[in-house]
C-alpha cells in the first residue's frame, strides 16, 4: 500500500500535466508560443532572472530565521543555497515531492530531530500560503469590479468576510492556542509534548515569515509584469497586479510536475479575461519558467562556491 501511494504521486502529477497541456493545446498552437516565449528580449530575461535571484535571497534569509527559531539554526548564505538548490528541483519534479523533499534532506543534516525539521517546513509553507492567499483576497475583488462581474459584489464581500476572520485569528491567537492545549490534553496527549508544541509556535516570528512571502511574491507579480510587457501585452502592470496573485497561486498547486500545464492554462484564463491574446498570454508562463531554471541554476552556482569555500575553510582550521 506505501509502494502504491509513493508511485501514485509521481504519476498524478505527471498524468495532470499531460492533461492540462493536452487541453490547453486546444485553444492555442504550442510552436507559436514557444517562439513567442524564445523571442523575449534579453533585457526581460536579465531583469527577470535578477527578481528570481532576489527572491531566492530572501527565501533563505526566511527558512534561516526559522529555523533558528525551531532549534536548527541555519546562516542566510546556507539557507539560500539549501533553496536554491531545491527551487531546481521543485521546477522539474511533482510539486508534491519537489522542493519540500530537498530541503528537508539538507534539513535533517542540521537538525536530527525529524519533527523539528517538519515544523520549519511546515511553518514556511503556512506563511508562503497566507501571504498569497492575501494577495489574492485583495487582487480578486478588485479585478472583479474592473471586469464589472456580475459577481462582483459577492466576490467582495466573501473575500472581505475572510480577510475579517484571518484579523481575527489573529488578534485572538492567544485564546485561540491556550483552546488548543487544552483540546490536546483532553485528548491525553503527552502533557511535555503539548507544551513543547505550544512553546515552538509561540517564539516563531510567523508575522515576519509572511511579510517576506508578501515580498517575495510581490518579486513574481513584478517579474509576470515585465514578461507581459516584454511581449507586448498592453496595460501589463495593472494586469500582473489583478491577476498575477490568481495565477501564482494556481501554478503553485501541488497537481502537476513542475507546474506545467496548469501554469499556461491558468495564465490564458486570467489574462485573457483582461483582453491577453492567448499565445502571448502562455508564452508569459513558459518564460517565467525558463527565467527561473535560470535564476535558481546562477544561485546554485553561487552556492557551490560557498560550499566550497566553506569545506577550504575548514580544512584550513582543522
Amino acid at each position: 500500500m506505501r509502494a502504491m501511494w509513493k508511485i501514485a504521486r509521481i504519476a498524478i502529477p505527471v498524468a495532470a500535466s499531460v492533461a492540462a497541456l493536452t487541453a490547453v493545446g486546444y485553444a492555442i498552437d504550442w510552436a507559436e508560443v514557444a517562439a513567442i516565449a524564445l523571442a523575449t528580449p534579453a533585457w526581460a530575461i536579465t531583469a527577470c532572472v535578477l527578481i528570481v535571484m532576489a527572491e531566492l535571497g530572501v527565501a533563505g534569509f526566511r527558512l534561516s530565521i526559522l529555523s533558528g527559531a525551531m532549534g536548527a539554526k541555519l546562516s542566510p548564505p546556507a539557507a539560500m543555497s539549501i533553496w536554491s538548490v531545491a527551487h531546481v528541483a521543485g521546477l522539474v519534479l511533482p510539486t508534491s515531492i519537489g522542493n519540500e523533499v530537498v530541503k528537508g534532506g539538507f534539513l535533517l543534516r542540521v537538525s536530527s530531530n525529524p519533527v523539528r525539521v517538519i515544523g520549519v517546513l511546515a511553518i514556511e509553507r503556512m506563511a508562503a500560503t497566507l501571504a498569497l492567499g492575501l494577495l489574492v483576497l485583495v487582487s480578486v475583488p478588485v479585478a472583479a469590479w474592473r471586469l464589472e462581474h456580475p459577481l462582483a459584489m459577492l466576490v467582495s464581500v466573501g473575500c472581505g468576510g475572510v480577510l475579517t476572520m484571518l484579523v481575527l485569528a489573529h488578534v485572538f491567537r492567544v485564546v485561540f492556542l491556550d483552546l488548543a492545549r487544552r483540546g490536546a490534553r483532553m485528548a491525553r496527549l503527552p502533557e511535555k509534548m503539548v507544551d513543547d508544541v505550544a512553546a515552538t509556535i509561540a517564539r516563531v516570528p510567523f508575522i515576519e515569515a509572511v511579510l517576506l512571502s508578501v515580498i517575495i511574491h510581490l518579486g513574481t507579480v513584478a517579474l509576470i509584469a515585465v514578461l507581459l510587457g516584454a511581449v507586448g501585452v498592453n496595460d501589463a502592470l495593472a494586469m500582473a497586479m489583478l491577476g498575477g496573485p490568481l495565477v501564482i497561486l494556481v501554478s503553485l498547486l501541488p497537481v502537476s510536475v513542475g507546474g506545467f500545464g496548469v501554469r499556461e492554462g491558468a495564465f490564458v484564463l486570467v489574462f485573457g479575461m483582461f483582453g491577453a491574446a492567448a499565445p502571448a498570454a502562455a508564452s508569459v508562463g513558459l518564460a517565467w519558467w525558463g527565467v527561473q531554471v535560470i535564476a535558481a541554476l546562477a544561485c546554485c552556482g553561487l552556492a557551490a562556491l560557498w560550499f566550497v569555500s566553506r569545506k577550504r575553510a575548514a580544512a584550513g582550521a582543522a
